[in-house]
């Protein structure tokens, strides 16, 4: 049976949950800058810019869209709320999170670490590590 490498997956779960608000910040960004160009042909020596943003925009939006979409197919609901309101929603404590949903710290990093794992399981953005055991032949 594959064990997962609880500790290394929680880090490749986080690292990308981090990363939401500023893909989501980008994400809406690039809709403004988009939509305003004017037409006319610019040079650039890193490229075409708008293109470029065109690209960023595309990557970020399919990336957030991806991440919501695995937050909302985890099956527990108390695992969907914390990662919704701690990564999703910029500006909001843990503090904030666990005294809302009537938690004590502890309680709340341990759900925490298991929604990480199942958000895990459940986005294909995120790198699942198993644990290498070694068969023994008798």
């Amino acid at each position: 049976m594959l064990e997962i490498d609880v500790k290394q997956t929680k880090e490749n779960a986080e690292k990308l949950l981090k990363d939401y608000v500023v893909m989501h910040r980008l994400e809406q960004r690039s809709i403004l800058s988009a939509d305003s160009n004017d037409g006319s042909i610019k040079g650039s020596p890193e490229g075409n810019p708008t293109e470029n943003s065109m690209i960023q925009y595309i990557g970020a939006k399919s990336k957030c869209s991806k991440i919501r979409e695995a937050i909302d197919n985890i099956g527990n609901e108390r695992y969907r709320i914390i990662l919704h309101d701690k990564y999703l929603i910029d500006g909001i404590s843990d503090t904030e999170i666990y005294t809302n949903m009537h938690f004590g710290k502890t309680t709340f990093y341990n759900i925490l670490k298991k929604a990480l794992i199942a958000f895990a399981q459940t986005c294909y953005l995120v790198q699942v590590v198993y644990l290498k055991h070694e068969l023994s032949v008798n």
